[in-house]
C-alpha cells in the first residue's frame, strides 16, 4: 500500500550528496567531541567548552567559519580574565595549534592545548563571575564580551561618573605649602637604574642614554616636629606672615631634599637631552640612506614592471600556439610555390632540370614544415 499512501522512509539516493569540505568539517567536530564534553550552540557552526579550575569556570566559544576547515576556528573565552594567550577583546590569540591551524590539524588537540596552558598557568580574572552563562544561546550571533555583568570588574577605560568631582579644600589652596609640593617627573626613563660609569656623555661616541635616578619617594610630611618648640605669638606670625612661612619652610629637611632631588632630575634631563642631540647626525645619515633605498626600490620596481611587460609579449608571441600557426602559414607558402613551379613547367617556361631541381627543393621543404606543425599540433594537443 505504500504506492496509495507514499513511502514512509526517505530514499537514500533523495539526500543531497556531502562535499569534501562538509566531510572534513565533520571530522573535526567529531575530534572536538572525542576529546571533550561540549554543548553545541549551533549545529557545524557554534560550540562551547566547560573548564574546571578549581572553584572557577571558565567558558570557551569556539566558532567555525563558513570555510572551516580551510580557515582557522575563532576561540573566545569567558568570563573576563588576563592571560598571556588571551588578547583584550578575550580572543584566544597565543595558540600555535589555533594561528596555524589548517585542514590536517586535529581542533580536539588544538584546544586540549587552551586548556593544559590554562591548567600550567592559571589565568588572573577580573572580577568575580557571575551564575549565568557569559555566552549568549542564540545561533546567530556571539554576544561580546564586554557587555556581561562580572561582579567587581573595572573596564579599562571607566565611563565618565555622574557624581560631580570633589573640590579641593581652601585650606590646601591657601597653604603655603602647596607651593612646596614634591617634584613629579613623568619622563619614561626615570625607571632605568642609576650607573656610575655612564654618567659621562661625549658628543663624538654616544653608547647609551644617560641613567637617571629613581623618582623622589619621599612625601610631605603630615605634622612639623619644629613647631612643638614655638610659642603661641610665634605660631600667630607664622600664620599670618606669608615671609616668615616661607623662611620656616625653607629650613625644614624634606623641602631641601626635595630641592636636591629637583636639581638632580634637572641635571640628569638636561644630560639626556645632549644625549639626544648627539645622535642628530647618525639619524640624518640614516635617513639619507633610508631615501636612497627608497628611489633604488622605485628604480628596481618600474624596471621589474618593464621586463615583466617584455616577458608577457614575448610568452605571447612565442607560445606553442602561435609557432604552430607560423609553422602552418610557412608549409602552406611553400606548398604554393611548388604549385607554381609545376605551373611554369607544364605552360613549357621552364627546362626539365630546373623544374626537378626547385620542384624538389620546395616539396621538401613543404613535407618538412608539414611534420614540425603536425608535431607541435600533437604536442598542444598533450600538453
Amino acid at each position: 500500500m505504500s504506492w496509495l499512501f507514499g513511502s514512509s522512509k526517505t530514499s537514500k539516493s533523495q539526500l543531497p550528496p556531502t562535499t569534501a569540505l562538509q566531510q572534513q568539517r565533520m571530522k573535526q567536530v567529531d575530534s572536538l567531541r572525542s576529546f571533550h564534553n561540549i554543548n553545541e550552540v549551533q549545529r557545524d557552526v557554534e560550540y562551547r567548552v566547560t573548564i574546571s579550575l578549581g572553584n572557577s569556570t571558565i567558558f570557551l566559544n569556539i566558532t567555525l567559519p563558513p570555510q572551516f576547515p580551510n580557515e582557522r576556528p575563532v576561540v573566545k573565552v569567558a568570563p573576563q580574565l588576563l592571560h598571556p594567550w588571551v588578547n583584550d577583546q578575550m580572543m584566544v590569540v597565543g595558540c600555535s595549534a589555533i594561528n596555524n591551524f589548517y585542514m590536517h590539524s586535529n581542533l580536539g588537540r588544538a584546544v586540549m592545548d587552551i586548556i593544559n596552558e590554562f591548567k600550567d598557568h592559571p589565568p588572573q580574572f577580573i572580577g568575580s563571575q557571575t551564575s549565568q552563562t557569559p555566552f549568549t544561546t542564540s545561533p546567530s550571533s556571539f554576544q561580546p564580551l564586554s557587555s556581561y555583568s562580572f561582579a567587581g570588574y573595572q573596564p579599562r577605560f571607566p565611563p565618565p561618573s555622574s557624581a560631580p568631582p570633589i573640590p579641593p579644600s581652601l585650606s590646601s589652596l591657601n597653604s603655603p605649602l602647596s607651593q612646596y609640593a614634591p617634584p613629579s617627573v613623568s619622563s619614561p626613563v626615570t625607571a632605568m637604574s642609576h650607573s656610575p660609569a655612564n654618567a659621562q656623555i661625549t658628543q663624538t661616541t654616544p653608547s647609551r642614554p644617560p641613567p637617571i635616578p629613581p623618582r623622589p619617594s619621599a612625601k610631605a610630611p603630615s605634622s612639623f616636629v619644629e613647631l612643638d618648640s614655638f610659642s603661641l605669638e610665634e605660631l600667630k606670625d607664622l600664620n599670618d606672615k606669608p615671609e616668615v612661612m616661607e623662611v620656616f619652610l625653607a629650613n625644614l629637611e624634606s623641602v631641601k631634599k626635595f630641592d636636591v632631588d629637583k636639581e638632580k632630575v634637572m641635571l640628569k634631563n638636561e644630560e639626556l637631552a645632549r644625549f639626544n642631540l648627539s645622535l642628530q647626525s647618525k639619524l640624518e645619515t640614516s635617513k639619507d640612506e633610508l631615501l636612497k633605498m627608497c628611489e633604488r626600490l622605485s628604480d628596481l620596481k618600474q624596471t621589474f614592471v618593464k621586463s615583466s611587460q617584455k616577458q608577457q609579449e614575448l610568452t605571447e608571441v612565442l607560445s606553442m600556439a602561435s609557432i604552430r600557426t607560423q609553422m602552418e602559414i610557412a608549409a602552406n607558402e611553400a606548398e604554393e610555390q611548388s604549385e607554381a613551379i609545376a605551373d611554369e613547367f607544364l605552360a613549357k617556361q621552364m627546362p626539365l632540370e630546373e623544374f626537378i631541381q626547385k620542384f624538389l627543393e620546395k616539396r621538401k621543404l613543404c613535407h618538412s614544415r608539414r611534420a614540425k606543425e603536425d608535431k607541435l599540433r600533437h604536442l598542444h594537443t598533450r600538453y
